[in-house]
């Protein structure tokens, strides 16, 4: 299964992005978010906190995907 990273995934269009993606079957999802917590958006989806402002903290985050 390949792997996505969607960079807001929790707002209104990135949850149907999200959501479209998931629908295929064909990727494991994960979501990076600014927010510290955030509601499940969809089952199976990893969602990540980040900071966008932070080039280290987005290298890592990417780490494995």
């Amino acid at each position: 299964m390949k792997k996505v990273v969607v960079a807001g995934g929790t707002g209104s269009v990135g949850r149907n992005i999200v959501d479209a993606i998931v629908a295929t079957g064909k990727y494991s999802v994960t979501v990076f978010s600014r927010q510290k917590s955030c509601n499940v958006i969809n089952n199976g989806v990893t969602i990540v906190s980040v900071d966008y402002n932070d080039h280290t903290h987005l290298v890592n985050a990417l780490q494995g995907v």
